[in-house]
């Protein structure tokens, strides 16, 4: 039975001799100093995020205020005009049908669409 052994690379020496260097030069550089004491200060103050937050809420709130009572607007005009078209025709309708300004569905509507 044969062992295999595991082979070494004889230029593992000089490779990690090569690199060793600009490993140490990248670890100088992604921690600088304080690291612990700046990581403590972000973690114990979370109130910053928050704030942001609210105030992008503030903000939008701000924005879509006028956009919102002017579509309550719109939507209480329309729903006005579909009720009293709806009282002035000759055939009764429900209350959703009036307001949503649906046609009343009876047999000769349905007949009258497939026919066009």
């Amino acid at each position: 039975m044969t062992t295999h052994r595991k082979q070494e690379n004889p230029f593992a020496d000089d490779i990690a001799r090569l690199l060793r260097p600009a490993v140490d030069s990248a670890a100088e550089e992604s921690i600088k100093p304080f690291f612990v004491d700046r990581l403590m200060k972000a973690v114990a103050s979370p109130t910053q995020v928050r704030r942001a937050g609210e105030d992008l809420f503030e903000a939008m709130f701000g924005l879509f205020r006028p956009v919102a009572l002017a579509s309550l607007l719109i939507i209480a005009t329309l729903v006005g005009y579909n009720i009293r078209s709806a009282s002035d025709s000759d055939v009764a309708v429900s209350v959703s049908e009036s307001v949503l300004g649906l046609p009343s569905v009876s047999l000769v509507a349905a007949f009258e669409l497939q026919e066009e």
